[in-house]
C-alpha cells in the first residue's frame, strides 16, 4: 500500500471510529428515556408517573410556544440522604434543539452556573426557596439538598425555537458528588443523591405562561440516576434511539460517564 493510501485507510478509520463513538453518545442519551429510576425521589408521590422513571409530555410538539428552557433536578433518594459533608457539583447544563428542515442540531443553552431554587418535593407550592448553592473555583456551582425539597435549577436565559421546525430535543447536565468540608470526615460513601433532567416550553423568550395554567407544559423528563463521586451525564430527549444513532447532537461527552 503506498503512504497516499495507507494515510486514507487511518483517516477513513478514524472516522468510522468517530461515527461509532457518535452513534454511541445517541444510545446512551436515548437509555435516559427507558428503564426505571435508580431510586425512588424522596417525598415525591408514587402516582406521580416520574416518580418511577422516564415521562414523555408535549415532545417535539410546541403548539406555537416560541421557546424552551432545559432544566435539572436535584432530590434526596429514598428513605433519606445520610450523608452531612457531600455535594452535588452541577457543570454544563445543556439544550439542544434540531431542526426538521436542515436536520442540523443548535445549541440553545449552555451553562455551568445555572438559576434556581428549593422546591417542596412534590412542587406543590410552585414557589421555591433559596437553596444551599456554592460556587466552585472552576466556575461551576454545588449543592445540597434537605429532606422535603429538591433543588430545580435552570439556565437562566430560555431558548428560540420555531415551533414548526423541531424535530428534536435533547436537554443534558453532568453532576458528581463532592466533599463539602475537607476538614471533616469524607461521607461520600453513604450519599444517597438522585439526577434528572428535562424541558419545558414557554410562549416566549421572556414572559409568564398563560395564567390559567399551573404550571408550564413539559416537553419530557429523564430517568432519575443516583449522583456518584465521578461526573456522570443525565439527559432526556424527545427523538428514539434509532434517530439519536444516526444524528446525536454534538456534545462532548469524553470522560463522563452515562
Amino acid at each position: 500500500m503506498t503512504r497516499i493510501g495507507l494515510l486514507a485507510a487511518c483517516l477513513l478509520a478514524g472516522s468510522n471510529l468517530w461515527a461509532q463513538s457518535a452513534a454511541g453518545i445517541g444510545q446512551e442519551i436515548a437509555s435516559d428515556m427507558t428503564g426505571v429510576n435508580e431510586g425512588l425521589p424522596l417525598g415525591v408521590p408514587l402516582s406521580y408517573a416520574w416518580a418511577s422513571g422516564p415521562v414523555m409530555e408535549m415532545g417535539n410538539d410546541s403548539g406555537t410556544w416560541q421557546a424552551m428552557t432545559a432544566w435539572g433536578v436535584i432530590y434526596p433518594a429514598s428513605p433519606g440522604n445520610p450523608a452531612v459533608n457531600t455535594r452535588v457539583n452541577i457543570r454544563n447544563v445543556q439544550a439542544y434543539y434540531l431542526r426538521r428542515s436542515t436536520g442540523k442540531w443548535l445549541l440553545l443553552q449552555n451553562t455551568s452556573k445555572p438559576a434556581g431554587g428549593a422546591y417542596p418535593a412534590d412542587f406543590s407550592v410552585n414557589v421555591p426557596i433559596p437553596g444551599d448553592v456554592r460556587n466552585e473555583p472552576d466556575g461551576t456551582i454545588s449543592v445540597t439538598v434537605r429532606s422535603g425539597y429538591n433543588y430545580h435549577f435552570y439556565p437562566p436565559m430560555r431558548g428560540s425555537i420555531n415551533p414548526g421546525d423541531i424535530a428534536g430535543i435533547v436537554t443534558i447536565f453532568e453532576a458528581r458528588l463532592i466533599v463539602g468540608n475537607p476538614a471533616l470526615p469524607d461521607d461520600r460513601n453513604v450519599a444517597a443523591y438522585l439526577a434528572g433532567s428535562g424541558g419545558d416550553y414557554y410562549p416566549a423568550l421572556t414572559g409568564p405562561w398563560p395564567g390559567n395554567l399551573p404550571y408550564n407544559p413539559g416537553i419530557a423528563a429523564g430517568k432519575e440516576k443516583l449522583v456518584t463521586t465521578s461526573w456522570r451525564f443525565f439527559s432526556m430527549t424527545t427523538m428514539t434511539a434509532a434517530e439519536l444513532q444516526k444524528n446525536p447532537p454534538p456534545v462532548n461527552l469524553n470522560g463522563v460517564e452515562p
